[in-house]
């Protein structure tokens, strides 16, 4: 390899990293290994979605191949299954992978391409390691595990930039590079599932059927007593153990033939038919059998179950097939994104349950089902709490929300307004989302202390009674609930990742009129600096209580009679 030519880096793999390299994007870099990249010489990559209006124009592309490509799958897997499902039903089953697969290729394209655009192949080299091919993955919730595993997207970025003839070193690897996520989910019989269990046996005529529904327990067992036709079937939707599947042949899947008009298509083409899971291929026979034996519903709702079960997805779809309805409720949000699952929720369902302000046909307004907690008494001697996001070190759709590199973006402008309230030496605590995979709680922890972390299994609602006033760094659930509480809250984030449905455009000019809302963080430092003291008073003035009406009334929806309205429209559905 001449000397003269930089190493590309593509993902965090120590024996694809050496000296004098440039790094393709942040996720290469790992808090953890800090110190080390300190004393290697390297450039980054820009992030392609840093920009908004290409996360506009590759949205519109990224849809219509998404639809196109459903066309063609669904008759491809009809035929090579010798079933006659509608398109509808395909849609429901294979659609939430499908729809995150071609964006995550997509992306990892384009992260080369516009490298390319900037630089010459022929200035660089890859390492590329040398190891058994990576496995299909089980099911959707297995694919997303792979899309953020660093040995599935050596593999994808290997593949693409061997067509764009850069040199290539081949380096024997001999550790584990299975991708997948090999744990079981087990089901524990606590007196809360026991007790549904125990309804479910007793209800053998399903009219409506609740599954992973949001709500809170003690709603959910109201519900449950007064909707005597009502079922929850938890019982019945345990996740097939998939990862027993060891005998498996893609070469059968050749007869599966997909138009392609370009480079990237052909390249996208070829990982559909060599990652898609098991779950719609090898065991989509046992998936059907199985969901075929669970008795039938005349109307199906739930919030969470209709992207990662698959054995409720296939059943949800056979039941469409013969005339059912599918409901699907809000498993959180705020102010809704602009981009975010190429409106697969509205496109499958019947009806579409949301919380606020309706922006499609198929949606109507509902009172919050996760909502529940309003603060009694003000903390006038709490902390200021912020509360952050994160997410997969690798982006995996194309949506209007912090994601892969997009996710550090968005901590450095949250560190600055931390930085700013240090030095004014206003007590603050962050609540970080641990589960992330962009060590953002390692990051808060090296700056501020462990003792400005609240603990992992801190809920919003003890953070809301400990604070005496909130800050959110996104326009999600979090904010939401905090909204909702009646406690003194501010939004500070970055509008150009969190674009927003243009419904909200008066609602954000009020909010930022009424210092609510901030997108620059010197601006909402000065403003809780003026208000520290007492965050109460200013919270409780006329014109800012005007405001947060204005946000309840377009967003969550006045929740005042929240079990009869939602008893009034299940009862509706399981006539």
């Amino acid at each position: 390899m001449s000397s003269t030519k930089t190493c590309l880096v593509t993902v965090p793999i120590p024996e694809v990293r050496e000296n004098n390299c440039f790094v393709l994007g942040e996720w290469c870099k790992l808090f953890k290994d800090r110190e080390s990249w300190e004393k290697i010489s390297h450039s980054m990559h820009e992030y392609h979605w840093e920009d908004p209006n290409k996360i506009e124009k590759d949205h519109k592309f990224l849809n219509d191949l998404y639809e196109d490509l459903l066309n063609q799958l669904y008759l491809n897997l009809n035929k090579f299954h010798k079933v006659s499902f509608s398109k509808r039903f395909w849609r429901i089953f294979i659609g939430p992978w499908l729809l995150t697969f071609v964006s995550t290729i997509w992306d990892r394209w384009e992260v080369v391409r516009t490298f390319f655009e900037q630089n010459n192949p022929q200035d660089f080299y890859f390492l590329k390691l040398n190891k058994n091919k990576l496995l299909p993955p089980n099911n959707y919730e297995d694919s997303i595990s792979q899309i953020g595993n660093d040995y599935w997207n050596e593999y994808i970025f290997s593949e693409i930039l061997q067509s764009y003839e850069i040199d290539c070193k081949v380096i024997d690897y001999l550790g584990h590079s299975d991708a997948r996520n090999k744990k079981n989910k087990q089901s524990q019989q606590s007196l809360y599932k026991k007790f549904f269990k125990y309804i479910s046996s007793i209800n053998r005529r399903r009219e409506l059927t609740i599954f992973q529904g949001y709500f809170p327990r003690l709603f959910s067992i109201i519900l449950a007593i007064f909707l005597q036709k009502n079922t929850v079937l938890s019982i019945f939707f345990k996740e097939m153990p998939n990862n027993n599947v060891v005998a498996f042949d893609r070469n059968k899947l050749n007869g599966i033939e997909l138009t392609q008009s370009s480079e990237f298509e052909k390249f996208l083409n070829k990982q559909i038919l060599n990652f898609i899971p098991f779950s719609y291929i090898e065991c989509f026979a046992e998936l059907k059998n199985k969901a075929t034996k669970i008795p039938a519903s005349k109307s199906i709702l739930t919030a969470n179950a209709h992207f990662g079960n698959e054995l409720f997805k296939i059943w949800a779809a056979i039941n469409c097939e013969s005339g059912s309805n599918l409901i699907i409720s809000s498993h959180g949000g705020a102010i809704y994104p602009k981009f975010s699952v190429f409106d697969h929720q509205e496109a499958i369902a019947d009806k579409r349950i949301i919380w606020g302000k309706q922006w499609m046909s198929q949606q109507i307004t509902l009172p919050p089902n996760k909502l529940e907690f309003k603060v009694k008494k003000n903390n006038r001697n709490g902390v200021v709490s912020v509360i952050d996001n994160d997410s997969l070190r690798y982006s995996y759709r194309c949506m209007s929300a912090s994601q892969g590199p997009l996710v550090l973006k968005s901590f450095k402008m949250t560190k600055s307004f931390l930085d700013q309230l240090e030095d004014l030496h206003i007590n603050f605590r962050i609540k970080p989302k641990y589960s992330g995979h962009n060590e953002t709680a390692d990051r808060y922890e090296y700056f501020y202390g462990k003792n400005r972390l609240y603990k992992s299994k801190t809920s919003i609602k003890e953070i809301i009674k400990k604070s005496k006033l909130l800050v959110c760094t996104y326009p999600q659930t979090a904010y939401a609930e905090c909204m909702y509480s009646g406690a003194p809250t501010l939004l500070v984030y970055d509008s150009d990742i969190w674009q927003t449905q243009s419904i909200y455009k008066e609602l954000l000019v009020s909010l930022e009129k009424n210092k609510m809302l901030f997108t620059n963080e010197e601006e909402a430092v000065n403003h809780i600096k003026s208000i520290y003291d007492d965050p109460f008073s200013w919270w409780e003035k006329a014109e800012i209580v005007k405001v947060r009406k204005e946000f309840m009334d377009f967003c969550i929806t006045n929740d005042k009679g929240k079990l009869s309205e939602w008893l009034k429209f299940l009862k509706s559905e399981s006539r």
